[in-house]
């Protein structure tokens, strides 16, 4: 193959593959080389030269002349267009003309286009977020007075202004304005003095130089307490010598007290040696609140040697432990009746009720027996071993581990404790 570089009507100057350039003269003179046109070149039989035509296989005959022009380097061309030749226009116009290829129409493109956001006035859910503030408005009536009760009201009613005026959700918007502006106008009228007659004073600012001085730690709370004389009294009972204790004490600190184990009743003799040592010691009430005055005694009388027949041979050593007490519960005692048991001892009876909110257990129910002449002549008490919250129980104390001389002096009051240590 070579292609055409230049022609006219006598001459072509041909470039071969190889890059060499040759020049030709034409024995055709209806043939209208067209330069950048492609070529082939054949011999036939006789030598004679033929250019094959390559768009209408044609024959051209031509000569070679006898120089060939300089050797070019092989450039790269843009193809000319080709134009047929004449003979070619006739075997072009035998051939059926082709179909053109359709043309595929560039498909649309489809610009997105952002829908602007609505400012927040104009959303929709703003109906229905003013009728929330409109409900919790209406609840804010019912709560103390402050300042903030107004804002729920506010914006209720802001929001169901803007739904009004942006045509959003108008019962919604109705609602919300309607229960923002009655709860407003109840607040300042019925809870306007309480909102704003109070002023917060301002702080005054600390110097720089001065430090804070620590909160100091309180301290625990203490038992604070006073003791009076004991009264021992010494009877016979079921063949044994027994005795009695009562010691008044007062609690004189800021904090209910309880008494606390290790606390001893210890009796000596005239010579200082000790005769008895008590433990089973108890306190009526069981818990003492402040300012207020009870008893310590020894349970159901204590036996002691048989030789100890009178409390002047004696003196008493008291060590007690009370210890601070901040939770206890009382318990209601009502209906309390007086009278005498089959063998003339005193019998109280009453009811006993439980509003503490939990199960009582272990409840010592006491009563302290009071002589004509105000002195405390004896303390008995009866357990009940649990009483349910808010129920209440039957309960009786006889009074028959007392002495005899109990009996003889007489009761004129009495009076009935029921209190536990806890909550």
């Amino acid at each position: 193959m070579a292609k055409i570089v230049s022609a006219d009507s006598e001459f072509i100057t041909v470039r071969l593959n190889s890059g060499k350039t040759k020049i030709y003269s034409i024995d055709c003179f209806d043939w209208d080389p067209v330069p950048g046109q492609e070529v082939a070149f054949t011999h036939d039989s006789d030598g004679n030269i033929f250019i094959e035509l390559k768009d209408n296989v044609e024959f051209v005959r031509v000569n070679e002349p006898a120089e060939e022009t300089h050797t070019f380097p092989p450039v790269h061309e843009e193809p000319a267009q080709e134009v047929p030749s004449r003979r070619s226009k006739k075997a072009a116009e035998a051939e059926p003309a082709k179909k053109p290829e359709p043309v595929k129409k560039p498909e649309p493109t489809v610009k997105k286009t952002e829908t602007p956001s609505k400012p927040i006035w104009q959303n929709p859910f703003l109906p229905l977020v003013g009728l929330a503030f409109g409900i919790l408005a209406l609840i804010s009536i019912f709560l103390p007075a402050s300042k903030l009760l107004l804002l729920p009201g506010l914006l209720a009613a802001v929001c169901g202004v803007c739904g009004l005026l942006n045509k959003l959700n108008r019962p919604f918007s109705v609602a919300a304005v309607a229960l923002g502006v009655f709860s407003f106008v109840f607040l300042t009228l019925f809870k306007g003095t309480e909102m704003f007659s109070h002023n917060t004073p301002k702080a005054t600012p600390t110097p720089a130089t001065e430090t804070a001085a620590p909160t100091p730690t309180p301290e625990p709370a203490k038992a604070e307490y006073s003791l009076g004389n004991p009264n021992l009294g010494y009877y016979a009972y079921g063949g044994s010598t027994v005795y009695d204790a009562i010691i008044p004490i007062t609690n004189t600190g800021s904090t209910a007290i309880a008494l606390g184990t290790g606390s001893t009743l210890v009796l000596n003799d005239n010579a200082g040696n000790t005769v008895f040592t008590d433990t089973s010691l108890r306190m009526a009430p069981a818990v003492l609140e402040p300012g207020e005055t009870g008893y310590l005694f020894n349970a159901a009388g204590s036996a002691i040697a048989d030789t100890i027949i009178n409390s002047d041979t004696l003196s008493a050593d008291l060590q007690v432990n009370l210890l601070p007490c901040e939770a206890y519960t009382k318990y209601s005692v009502s209906e309390t009746n007086f009278g005498l048991d089959a063998i003339g001892y005193p019998l109280i009876t009453g009811t006993l009720t439980n509003a503490s909110g939990k199960t009582g257990t272990d409840i010592a129910v006491q009563a302290v027996f009071t002589d004509p002449a105000g002195n405390v002549i004896g303390v008995s008490e009866t357990m009940i071993t649990s009483l349910p919250s808010g129920s209440s129980q039957a309960f009786e104390i006889d009074a028959n581990d007392l002495p005899g001389s109990f009996i003889s002096a007489g009761v004129a009051e009495y009076e009935v404790y029921a209190r536990t240590i806890g909550k």
